[in-house]
């Protein structure tokens, strides 16, 4: 006996007729889907998760990432000839979601296809009476390695991407935005990780091996990096930012995630996410010793070198410092923790590190580093805090700004400081702000 799930030929691309869906009973009311989860659940012992809307789609998933404790009892139902993969199981879940275009928030999406990226691979046997019920997946390469499950990852992602908003797609993309992009305000991934963790595993847990994972295993994968970094947001605690920037520091280099391909609503959300506050703000020096160490010794680009030039150069130049009109914040930072780290939050001794040990085109980045000022719409009196990406913003300070600059670095360092810093330069035109 074969076992047959979905026709995986079928290009991703291509959706499925609703007639097809029908016969599945995935379109049924409410009233059906109890019933079918109630049935379920006594047959297998397993309740279908329903925290969150889309929840209960994923439950293969769940079960897969299971399968070798709780969820024994399923696979014994199962027949003695079940030959299907878990990489043959998530192709089909992936592509579910992405022909049927389940309204699932932005977390959902991501904690999902963080939990493909958990699936290790392992020789199941195919005799379910014996461990589990999955074959082992040709060639022992994790399932993410998959071709198709890794395109279907992406095109699942893409929604949330941050350049999405800037590029026209065709008119299914655009609806598929519209829907998946339109939870406002968001749960974030605690909340819809409880369903699947319980009450008794945290979800800085489950992100600590997912970390642990990426470091031992991926090789720079784009996708599993990109994946690490929602959580190293201001809206998570400083835990998470901890464990990539401090305790893996080693990898960051790895992390070449463009800006583009952050998982970000806007502008907004990347100023309030990773750049503000400033970690001088909030007193943290331990986390501000990461972003310099980052620069010094990591070799980091992309939006990880752009989050560590905004923190350094905020914390760094006294016209950036003036900008900030926030309280200075310490709340979560204990002084023990702040004094951990030599640089403390002295600009001059994190001007000293720096001259020390980065290079010219560090330097020449920190020294040209500037951010767009608010600036008033005429028309409707509204503050836009809006932000410069890179290569702009490393370019965006006037000749005159980055001359006080140097000017200032010789007054706290001396004349040596004149000489570590790069020939001044002009930004483009159009680009400089004004000083």
């Amino acid at each position: 006996m074969t076992t047959t799930l979905l026709p995986l030929s079928q290009s991703p691309h291509e959706p499925s007729s609703d007639a097809d869906m029908t016969n599945t009973g995935l379109g049924s009311q409410s009233s059906a889907s109890d019933a079918k989860e109630a049935s379920v659940a006594t047959a297998t012992g397993i309740e279908l998760p329903q925290r969150h809307k889309g929840d209960w789609i994923v439950a293969p998933l769940d079960v897969i990432l299971r399968s070798g404790s709780t969820h024994k009892r399923l696979f014994k139902t199962l027949p003695s000839d079940w030959n299907a993969s878990e990489t043959d199981v998530v192709k089909c879940l992936l592509m579910l979601l992405f022909r049927r275009r389940v309204n699932m928030c932005r977390a959902q999406m991501e904690f999902t296809c963080m939990k493909v990226f958990m699936l290790e691979h392992h020789d199941h046997t195919v005799n379910p009476n014996e461990v589990v019920g999955f074959a082992g997946d040709e060639g022992g390469e994790e399932v993410y390695r998959d071709p198709v499950v890794g395109e279907l990852m992406m095109k699942l992602l893409a929604p949330f991407r941050f350049g999405s908003k800037h590029t026209n797609g065709t008119e299914k993309e655009q609806g598929n935005l519209s829907m998946v992009a339109s939870m406002d305000p968001e749960p974030t991934l605690e909340d819809v990780s409880r369903s699947f963790l319980g009450p008794s595993q945290p979800f800085f847990q489950f992100y600590s091996d997912f970390v642990g994972l990426y470091d031992s295993t991926s090789f720079g994968h784009p996708l599993f990096a990109t994946l690490l970094l929602p959580p190293t947001s201001h809206q998570y605690a400083r835990d998470y930012r901890r464990l990539l920037w401090g305790d893996h520091a080693h990898m960051l280099k790895s992390v070449r995630t463009e800006v583009e391909d952050v998982l970000a609503r806007d502008e907004e959300e990347v100023r309030r996410s990773w750049l503000e506050p400033m970690e001088c703000q909030k007193g943290d020096g331990e986390m501000l010793g990461g972003y310099v160490k980052a620069l010094v010794k990591g070799q980091v680009t992309g939006f990880v070198r752009l989050i560590a030039v905004h923190q350094v150069a905020s914390c760094l130049w006294p016209d950036m410092m003036q900008q900030q009109q926030q309280p200075r914040e310490t709340t979560g930072v204990t002084a023990q923790e702040s004094n951990k780290n030599p640089l403390k939050l002295s600009s001059v001794n994190l001007l000293k590190a720096l001259l020390a040990s980065a290079d010219e085109t560090t330097l020449r980045d920190l020294l040209g580093y500037d951010q767009i000022r608010p600036k008033g719409e005429e028309a409707t009196g509204v503050v836009r805090l809006l932000i410069l990406l890179p290569p702009q913003c490393y370019h965006e300070a006037s000749t005159n700004l980055q001359a006080q600059r140097i000017e200032w670095s010789v007054s706290v360092c001396g004349e040596g400081a004149r000489r570590r810093f790069p020939t001044l330069t002009a930004p483009a035109p159009g680009d400089g702000s004004a000083s």
